[in-house]
């Protein structure tokens, strides 16, 4: 599993907005000052969390706000992933990393960078400016601990690769191959309806005379505004699932060399034609085997990072103020004790 730093990216770009607009925000004392979460030593503030939830829930969810049956589940979501940070951070300073600062350099240059695209101006003396810079800095040393996490996966043994190789056989398929030709009649997007029906009716013209008997190479060369006209409309083997939902769904009926109805596609219409099908076949372990390697040691990293985070769950006292996790409406209320709570 990886951190999710969506979050953090989205309240970051809150803190510059502030600054850049040069707009002064009124802060809640109660709701800085009163925590949501322990972490540890750590505290996890409500405006944080408030903050996390807003701005997360404007980059997932139409008009900003999870449906009612998310709510809870999405709630649960950003505390994780903000506790999950905290847990980071804390085992960063353990180990004393120093920052990239080339990386730590590039971040705040997309940050200066997205401020001038909306023609605004940061200034980097603000208050802002400086939780912005320290929150940066923090990811950027989590992804310098993730990295290091993660390329402690040992080399596997080949018993290793070949287990992963029978276990995973959707991973290593080819998939079913098709032989088609097409003729396109080529329509502009944006042409009116009249066009696109007298496209049509011309298509049905061209399918009565392929099964009367007429040539479909030569049709297609004569009539289709596809690439493929000056090959007789020949595509070659596509793969499955290279076509639009629709053309695949047509084509995925057709018997070898038989003729599809006219199709309406993005880009007009069109008629296929299949001339083969080769079903998908597992691929044999020597010819995969370097991306056999490479999909294990990707999974054996992924759940070394997840274990490794679980891991400092563990170790450290985590408290969470469960009210919060059950909200309806705007935070309010008042501190009502501790809950415990882990994962």
């Amino acid at each position: 599993m990886h951190l999710n730093l969506t979050i953090i990216s989205s309240i970051l770009w809150l803190s510059v907005a502030s600054a850049t607009e040069a707009v002064t925000m009124e802060t809640d004392d109660r709701q800085e000052q009163e925590v949501f979460a322990r972490v540890g030593d750590s505290t996890i503030s409500v405006q944080t969390y408030k903050q996390a939830l807003n701005s997360t829930g404007r980059n997932l969810f139409y008009h900003g706000q999870p449906p009612e049956e998310e709510l809870t589940a999405f709630q649960q979501k950003v505390a994780d992933q903000l506790i999950d940070r905290q847990l980071l951070v804390q085992e960063v300073n353990r180990r004393v990393l120093v920052v990239d600062e080339t990386a730590l350099n590039n971040k705040l240059e997309r940050y200066r960078n997205r401020a001038r695209r909306h023609g605004q101006e940061i200034d980097e003396n603000s208050e802002q400016w400086s939780i912005l810079r320290q929150w940066t800095e923090e990811e950027v040393l989590i992804q310098q601990l993730e990295q290091v996490v993660r390329e402690s996966a040992l080399i596997p043994s080949e018993d290793v690769l070949k287990a992963y190789y029978r276990d995973h056989p959707d991973k290593f398929t080819e998939p079913e191959k098709q032989h088609l030709s097409n003729i396109l009649l080529q329509i502009a997007p944006s042409s009116p309806p009249e066009t696109w029906e007298a496209a049509l009716n011309e298509a049905h013209k061209i399918v009565e005379r392929l099964h009367g008997g007429a040539d479909f190479t030569e049709l297609a060369s004569l009539h289709s505004g596809d690439a493929s006209a000056e090959n007789g409309g020949d595509m070659g083997y596509l793969h499955k699932g290279m076509l639009s939902n629709e053309a695949q769904a047509v084509i995925d009926k057709l018997a070898i060399g038989e003729i599809s109805d006219p199709i309406t596609v993005l880009e007009g219409i069109v008629i296929f034609r299949l001339n083969d099908r080769r079903p998908g076949a597992l691929q044999d372990f020597q010819q995969v085997r370097q991306r056999v390697q490479i999909l294990w040691q990707s999974d054996e990293a992924d759940r070394q990072w997840l274990a490794f985070v679980d891991h400092l769950r563990t170790i450290t006292s985590i408290h969470i103020e469960k009210k919060y996790l059950t909200l309806t409406g705007e935070i309010d209320g008042e501190n009502d004790g501790m809950d415990n709570s882990t994962n």
